[in-house]
């Protein structure tokens, strides 16, 4: 069971505040459109990383995405859900 689920649009929010306890997390796209992810809260859907409808990202290494920062979203269209995982130390 995910740790929580959100609903994204097409502005960007915030999904998962800064830890740096954060040992790692998994962002899944359970909803109908794309989503994109950024550590920046200046976040677009032409700037962002995307994360296509039923695909997950793991964020286990520091190198791939920084496990303590914040994470956002934005979908290309409203109300997708996202699915969130996470572990801290």
């Amino acid at each position: 069971m995910p740790t929580k689920q959100l609903t994204i649009g097409t502005a960007a929010i915030r999904i998962i505040k800064a830890n740096n306890t954060r040992k790692w997390f998994l962002i899944r796209n359970i909803g109908a459109t794309n989503a994109y992810l950024s550590n920046l809260p200046s976040l677009t859907i032409t700037n962002g990383m995307l994360l296509a409808t039923n695909e997950p990202l793991l964020a286990s290494n520091k190198q791939d995405f920084p496990t303590e920062l914040e994470v956002y979203a934005i979908s290309s269209g409203a109300g997708t859900t996202i699915a969130i995982w996470e572990e801290q130390t």
